[in-house]
């Protein structure tokens, strides 16, 4: 059995309790390495590696926003994504509210659409 099990951290500390320490360390290397990766990848495919987009100014917390933004565009209640992050407050979570719109009115447009394909005699 590893640190994290049972453990209330998503990153728990290899030794003792608490949370991991070292992750912006570590997320630096893990860009770097992803950066490496994208451009050899680029190169074996007959593309220009310096036209990769790197992945230097991404923060933890962006990847955080963008799970965020997916999950609601995608049709999840803002009350399930607030729980997938761990947002005690809902108000927290709702700061995504207005990335829920496009699926609104997709929802609203497969209902009228049905709506009038019902309608048709």
């Amino acid at each position: 059995a590893g640190p994290w099990v049972n453990s209330p951290w998503v990153l728990p500390a290899l030794k003792g309790d608490g949370h991991f320490v070292g992750l912006p360390n570590l997320w630096i290397k893990v860009k770097v390495r992803a950066d490496d990766i994208l451009r050899k990848r680029t190169a074996e495919m007959g593309g220009d590696p310096r036209e990769v987009r790197s992945l230097e100014n991404v923060r933890l917390h962006d990847l955080r926003h963008s799970f965020a933004s997916f999950a609601i565009a995608d049709g999840a209640p803002l009350f399930l994504v607030g729980k997938v992050l761990g947002h005690k407050q809902a108000r927290t979570t709702e700061i995504y509210a207005h990335l829920s719109d496009d699926p609104l009115k997709a929802v609203a447009n497969r209902a009228a659409s049905r709506l009038s394909e019902a309608m048709r005699f």
